[in-house]
């Protein structure tokens, strides 16, 4: 699994990846650098910031499926990636 960047090297950036679910649970996001917005499968879970209040994402296995799942950030400080 690796990201992948949507633009360029500068200002607001979209990344992207897919990561395998065998059985779809609760779990958490943590996000360690910089500060912007989550998507799980097309679901806005929320904003994280590196120095809070969120730093992370409860994701309800709700919004898990089986197989292939798509995780989305839209990195507003380019300063760090996620």
């Amino acid at each position: 699994m690796s990201w992948k960047s949507a633009s360029g090297d500068s200002g607001p950036t979209f990344y992207r990846m897919t990561f395998p679910v065998d059985t779809p649970r609760d779990i958490f996001l943590r996000v360690t650098g910089g500060h912007g917005f989550a998507w799980i499968n097309r679901f806005c879970l929320g904003r994280y910031w590196n120095i809070g209040p969120q730093k992370s994402l409860y994701v309800p296995a709700a919004r898990l499926r089986a197989g292939d799942n798509e995780l989305v950030l839209l990195e507003v400080d380019h300063s760090e990636k996620p």
